[in-house]
């Protein structure tokens, strides 16, 4: 099972997706327990993770980088794969949307590419992805 024991890490010492793991959370720089969603080596060599807040809505999912990311929490205790997960209520329905249509938008929405957005001297943090293209983001996010 990925999140326990030698199989976190890959052959290379990365985090492998679907692990539960500790990351520093932006918002208040605590520890708190997040699943591994995505992981990549960007173009300069420095790993990043894409991560899920446990304890929090998936707008708050983001990359954090290597440093950012442990198996163990400061105080010691060994990050749990038995957690309770966030349900999102679902507003407005699917939208006329099929399963299958619905899996796809999930699948192509599930991982943030764009950060924050700067509009004169003001800087915010987005909460959603946006359909920027690939070669925009080449590695996979833009701040």
């Amino acid at each position: 099972e990925a999140g326990s024991g030698d199989e976190i890490r890959d052959e290379r010492g990365l985090f492998r997706v679907d692990s539960n793991i500790y990351c520093r959370y932006n918002g208040d720089g605590s520890w708190r327990p997040a699943r591994v969603i995505d992981v990549k080596v960007t173009q300069a060599g420095d790993t990043k993770y894409y991560v899920h807040y446990q304890e929090f809505n998936r707008r708050m999912d983001t990359w954090v980088t290597a440093e950012n990311a442990r198996e163990e929490h400061p105080d010691g205790n060994v990050c749990r794969s038995d957690f309770v997960e966030f349900v999102e209520e679902d507003y407005g329905g699917s939208n006329g949307m099929d399963e299958a249509s619905i899996r796809e938008h999930e699948e192509i929405t599930k991982i943030k590419n764009v950060n924050q957005i700067e509009l004169g001297r003001n800087v915010i943090n987005t909460w959603y992805f946006s359909p920027i293209p690939r070669e925009y983001t080449p590695d996979g996010a833009v701040d």
